[in-house]
């Protein structure tokens, strides 16, 4: 009987044990004033009321622990550090200790200035008004952490670096992330949110997915989003509240809108495939829109809802000509109180892959004439470029012409500039860096310079006598070509008269230049009847 008695004594003792093991938990409210650790042994922690880690404190907490707020309670880092720094296999959650949660029950991980940085690594944060609550932090990583069911997974209120959010997921929150400050998302998840993501001013949002959501991202001033997939959204894919924001090589696919473009001017939309939305893009203000891909949108490509001329050259539409793409712009034509889109000239050379790489830039040689430079406009990009010319002198205005002439009267050293916008918005600029224009005191002859094209000589006149020279400037080969097929000769010499090539032919010759040194030379095209043609050619 004793033996029986002692093993149903020993058993209930290790009940009791494993039970008081499974159930013990670790109730926690006040102040942390020293450095503490949150162990696993003695998770679950509950708040029962706030907790405040005061400044310079560091709280820990291990990978595992599970910590549970009691209604409206908070988790306060008052200039202090939070290290929260779980593992894939044992995160750190923190959620309400109530048996049935709504979002917003308990208050939030308030992070509440600091010079530390607090830090999140797979961790998970429900049912919170605001899961973290970032007030002036410096640069806070959040790596590999779910926020769901709250009201806003992530309020960031930075007054310096923004929160660095990494390989998060955000679902089922009236708001997924949103902020007033610069942060930087990458690589996470916006799913079935009413917003997903509110990126405040000079976010910077990369490789990240927002689908299933009302509104799938929202920015302010200054922002980029980049390698995105906006995908599903039931209102908006992408809305742009405010201007100068950038959005970059995007997927923007089957939302209500795609990109609502609301307000302010100056954003920029370009390398995006935009397609199978209600509406491709809802144009609300003047913004760069160019090398997209903007097909197959239900109701329309583009739609302007503003009383001014837009132009919107440059894009992809997946049609024939220009009458197939009116039809899937609105504009005008089927609203009299509209401005009109210039979709013309449509991207036939997809840039929608590639971007618009325009370049400034020139070559610059001393003339045989002295005094006198030849700088060869070599810019290029989508047409129409503009272009200013800063000669170095402070001379003002700039030049806007493609080949201009400038005169120096000061004697000095100056350096010229090319600035160049193209038809899609891109500008580029180019200062040479090589040859210093100089104009000696000794010397009452003022040093000009003469911008020409890379477009060859070529000449036109009532005769049978029509030829061309190209290219010029030339680096290999020089070609020459006349209208007729008498016989004629070339001659290129340098300002002395020394002769460097000559050539009879007819209708046509193919010159080699490579061995002749970069500068200025003359031709002359001598025809059998004595008539010719004169002119420069520049060697590269």
């Amino acid at each position: 009987m004793n033996n029986l008695t002692n093993r149903i004594l020993i058993t209930v003792i290790i009940i009791t044990v494993i039970s008081f093991s499974v159930n013990a938990q670790t109730n926690v409210s006040g102040g942390i004033f020293s450095n503490t650790t949150w162990t696993l042994a003695n998770s679950p922690y509950i708040v029962v009321d706030t907790v405040v880690v005061f400044p310079n404190v560091i709280l820990t907490i291990e990978p595992g622990v599970v910590v549970k707020f009691a209604n409206n309670k908070l988790l306060e880092i008052r200039q202090g550090k939070l290290i929260a720094m779980g593992t894939a296999v044992d995160s750190i959650t923190f959620t309400s200790n109530s048996a049935s949660p709504v979002p917003g029950i308990w208050s939030s991980v308030y992070l509440n200035g600091s010079n530390y940085v607090s830090t999140f690594n797979y961790c998970n944060l429900y049912y919170a008004t605001k899961g973290i609550d970032d007030r002036c932090g410096v640069g806070t990583p959040v790596k590999h952490s779910n926020f769901m069911n709250n009201v806003a997974g992530v309020s960031s209120m930075s007054c310096g670096t923004g929160l660095i959010i990494d390989s998060c997921s955000f679902t089922n929150n009236t708001t997924g992330f949103t902020s007033v400050g610069a942060p930087v998302i990458s690589n996470s998840i916006f799913r079935l949110n009413n917003e997903g993501l509110y990126g405040g001013i000079g976010a910077h949002i990369k490789n990240c997915i927002a689908n299933l959501n009302q509104t799938g991202i929202s920015c302010r001033d200054y922002s980029k989003i980049e390698d995105c997939t906006i995908d599903s959204n039931v209102v908006t894919g992408i809305y742009l509240d405010e201007g100068t924001d950038t959005i970059i090589n995007c997927e923007i696919k089957n939302n209500g809108i795609g990109i609502n473009n609301f307000l302010y001017a100056g954003n920029v939309i370009t390398q995006n495939t935009i397609e199978n939305n209600t509406t491709g893009i809802l144009l609300g203000s003047f913004a760069s829109i160019h090398c997209n891909k903007i097909c197959n949108n239900t109701a329309y490509g583009l739609k302007t809802t503003i009383p001014y001329n837009v132009n919107v050259a440059y894009n992809y539409w997946c049609t024939p000509d220009s009458a197939s793409t009116a039809t899937v712009v609105y504009d005008a034509f089927d609203n009299l109180s509209l401005g009109m889109v210039n979709f013309m000239p449509l991207d036939t050379s997809m840039c929608y892959l590639t971007g618009s790489n325009c370049s400034a830039y020139f070559n610059l040689y001393a003339d045989t004439i002295p005094h006198n430079w030849i700088a060869v406009n070599m810019a290029a990009g989508y047409s129409p470029l503009s272009y200013s010319w800063d000669w170095g002198d402070g001379s003002f205005p700039p030049d806007t012409l493609a080949n201009p002439s400038h005169i120096y009267n000061t004697a000095g050293y100056y350096t010229i500039c090319l600035t160049i916008t193209d038809g899609t918005g891109c500008t580029s600029t180019y200062c040479d860096t090589n040859v210093y224009l100089y104009k000696s005191l000794s010397t009452a002859s003022m040093v000009t310079i003469n911008v020409i094209l890379p477009t060859g000589i070529n000449y036109s006149e009532p005769t049978t006598n029509a030829f061309n020279i190209y290219p010029n400037p030339v680096n290999e080969t020089l070609t020459i070509k006349k209208s007729n097929d008498e016989l004629a000769e070339f001659t290129l010499h340098d300002i002395t008269g020394r002769i460097f090539l000559r050539k009879e032919f007819r209708s046509s010759i193919i010159l080699n230049t490579e061995e002749l040194a970069k500068g200025v030379y003359f031709y002359e095209v001598r025809n059998k009847d004595g008539s010719c043609k004169k002119g420069k050619v520049v060697k590269d």
